[in-house]
Order: C-alpha cells, then structure tokens, then sequence
C-alpha cells in the first residue's frame, strides 16, 4: 500500500513538473513573440540610406562599405569608421517590442506616411531591410516604428534614434589627413613670420618632425563646408605642404577676424586627389601660425 502511494507520488510529481515546464514555455514563448529582430548582421551591412525629416529641412544620408572602409555614396566622401560601426551593431541588435493598440486607436495615428526617418539597409546579397520611424513617441520617450511589410507597430529601448539623427558631422570622418604610406621628403612651412623647409633645418631633430606630422593627423574637424567657402580663407593664410615621392598633403589655414572661426583647406594629392574645405576649432590657430626654425633643433645638452 505504502509504495502505491509512493509510486502515485512520484507520479503526480512528475506531471507537475512536466506542466510547469510547458507553463514557462509557453510564457517564455509569448514574451519572445513580443519582440522582433531584423535579418542583418553587422559584417555583411554593405549600404545603409537614411532619409530623414530634420526641423525645416530634409536630408539623405547614403553610405556604403567599400574595401577602404566606409563612404558616402555620392561624393566617396569618407564616413567615420566607429560611428558607422555603432550604428550597424545598434541595428543589428535592436529588440522591436510590438505594441499592442487600444480600441480606439488607429495605426494611421502614428503617421507613418510622413515618418521621421526611413533606414534601409542592405547586405552583402543584395537584401533590403527597412526601419520606418514616426516622429510620434511614448510616453517614455520612444518613437514607434514599422519594420519592413510588417503592419504591426514597435517600439525600442536604445539610441537607435538619437543615432539615426545625430548631425551630419558625426558621420563623416573626422581627420583628412590619415593614411601615410611614404615618408615625407620635403616640408614646406609658411607661417605668420616665417618661411622655411624643415627637413634642411641644421641641427633637426626628427622627433619633433614627427611631431608636426602628427599634429596634421590630429586636426579634427568641426564641419565640412562647400567650395564657395574658399573665400573665407583670407589673409593671413599659413601654409604647411609636405611632399612623398608619390603623396602629397597641403594644409592651409586662415583666421577669420569677421566671424572668429578658422577656416582650412586641407588637400591630398597622389594616387587620388582630394580637396576638402572645413572648419577647425580656433585652438590650432596657435601652433600652425607661429612655427619657426628653432621649434626643430635638438635640444643642447
């Protein structure tokens, strides 16, 4: 008698561990199911367009990756590497939560047809995904969003958004001056007071050669400006140009003393030939327009 009872024990035991088993399954899969992944993988983004509605404007951003890295679509205009970077893992990892509508509410409510940015992205095969974001948001401050054909409608718990509409600056590059492939033979510098070639400097201490080259590396700039902008340049205008066998860099700078900004024209010349015309923080100001000879010799002993 006592082992039946054992037996029905261990029995009832079982099922109720089988049940609850299916129970947390089953909840497990209905909170899966609130949620929405899109097919992209952050190595196989190959192009991602973002057309979006700005406060009294529109703007489309299209970027590609190519075997440099990324670029803008239009004018190869280099984009910044890690934002790019950020923004396909944002993608890729965004949990979309379906929202579920109150009876008296309507998707048109959302105003998808006039959304606050459409992203699409697409693969190395050639695959489309699309995000649609509505300017509307909740009431934690999350836009909604519709995802491809889907009719259903999401929100997301990241920055995807603030991403999505940063300004144009966070996603181009921010240094013209990068890839050094030679070593530079001449270096001509026109500053406020003095003209000179570096590299026939007695006495020159190479380090502090490197250090200039350096300091062009690190030039970052505020923002990219159009070609009408050369006018700005006026003078005085310091000048910095160094020459490879086969690469050459043209910097020139000029303080603007109507607006206070600085203002450069920063040229590549080589195997491709670049002019971009920026604006840099006023802080450069100082050590481009008052380089001098001394400023390369060795120090004495």
């Amino acid at each position: 008698m006592r082992n039946r009872k054992l037996i029905f024990l261990a029995f009832l035991i079982f099922v109720m561990a089988i049940v609850t088993y299916y129970l947390e399954r089953s909840e497990d899969q209905k909170e899966a199911s609130k949620y929405m992944r899109l097919s992209v993988s952050t190595d196989q983004i190959n192009a991602i367009l973002i057309e979006r509605n700005l406060d009294e404007s529109s703007e489309t951003l299209d970027v590609k990756r190519t075997s440099e890295g990324w670029v803008f679509t239009k004018d190869m205009m280099p984009a910044d590497l890690e934002y790019m970077k950020d923004l396909s893992e944002l993608i890729e990892s965004a949990d979309f939560e379906a929202v579920i509508l109150a009876p008296n509410q309507s998707p048109d409510q959302f105003r998808f047809n006039k959304p606050k940015a459409r992203i699409t992205i697409q693969d190395n095969l050639s695959r489309p995904n699309t995000i649609i974001m509505s300017d509307r948001r909740n009431f934690q401050g999350q836009p909604y969003y519709m995802l491809n054909d889907d009719k259903n409608i999401y929100t997301l718990n990241s920055d995807l958004d603030k991403k999505i509409m940063n300004k144009i600056i966070f996603f181009q590059a921010k240094h013209v001056f990068k890839n050094q492939n030679e070593e530079f033979t001449k270096i001509q510098v026109q500053s406020l007071n003095h003209k000179f070639d570096v590299l026939k400097i007695p006495n020159l201490d190479k380090t502090k050669v490197a250090a200039l080259v350096s300091q062009l590396k690190k030039l970052t700039v505020q923002s990219y400006l159009g070609s009408d902008s050369k006018k700005k340049l006026v003078s005085p205008v310091m000048e910095v140009i160094m020459s490879a066998p086969n690469l050459i860099w043209t910097l020139r700078l000029s303080l603007n003393l109507e607006d206070k900004k600085l203002y450069g024209e920063a040229k590549i010349s080589g195997l491709e030939n670049k002019t971009y015309f920026v604006e840099y923080d006023t802080s450069y100001w100082a050590y481009f327009s008052n380089l001098n000879e001394k400023q390369f010799v060795k120090d004495q002993k």
